[in-house]
């Protein structure tokens, strides 16, 4: 459990040691966008509460919502956008997606940018390329994408050379916090060439 989050029955309490991203996160609560849990109030430096909502990190569920999950980040995606650009959830680990029995709810906004859609979905399918077969992961690739895809597009090219960079900065992240992968070897390599080759197909008109 992270020390700087506190659970209670009804609400979450989060302290931030950067101030910069208690703003980023209230930015976003503070539209009160559907996707994400009600914000019930902050202290204007370094801590906000926000209602405690009846869901459970997708990580942790026994049958993931990708279709869900695809249309949660197609919300943010379309919460704010520039020309081909959107607000950004940069870390997209599924412990930051939350399953309820009819909904989903995004949370931790602390590190949103403005960037191109692509790099968001590919961080989030990493995490299923570390821990999936490879034909679950095929199988929650175009679920995923799929479910995107319906309210927004996505562009090939952009994808591909977002790739590497995505790859790098997850290895680095996993390596940095100890994480391991539970399908490791020709999985995870299978997955990953997917998510260079054969995903491509899934994205084009």
């Amino acid at each position: 459990m992270n020390k700087r989050v506190t659970l209670h029955e009804d609400r979450v309490i989060k302290r931030f040691d950067d101030h910069e991203h208690f703003l980023r996160e209230k930015r976003v609560y503070d539209a009160h966008p559907d996707f994400a849990p009600t914000l019930l109030s902050d202290n204007g430096s370094d801590m906000i509460i926000i209602e405690r909502v009846p869901g459970i990190p997708l990580i942790e569920c026994d049958t993931p919502d990708f279709h869900m999950a695809g249309g949660l980040l197609a919300d943010l995606h379309m919460f704010q956008r520039h020309k081909e650009m959107a607000l950004t959830m940069v870390d997209t680990n599924p412990r930051n997606f939350l399953q309820g029995s009819s909904r989903g709810w995004l949370i931790d906004f602390s590190h949103i940018a403005l960037d191109y859609p692509e790099p968001d979905l590919i961080h989030f399918l990493l995490f299923w390329a570390a821990n999936q077969p490879h034909d679950a992961f095929m199988h929650t690739c175009q679920v995923f994408i799929g479910a995107y895809r319906a309210r927004l597009p996505l562009d090939p090219g952009r994808w591909l050379s977002a790739l590497p960079a995505v790859i790098q900065r997850f290895d680095q992240r996993r390596q940095r916090y100890g994480k391991s992968e539970k399908y490791a070897g020709n999985d995870v390599l299978r997955n990953r060439t997917f998510l260079e080759h054969s995903a491509q197909q899934l994205l084009r008109p």
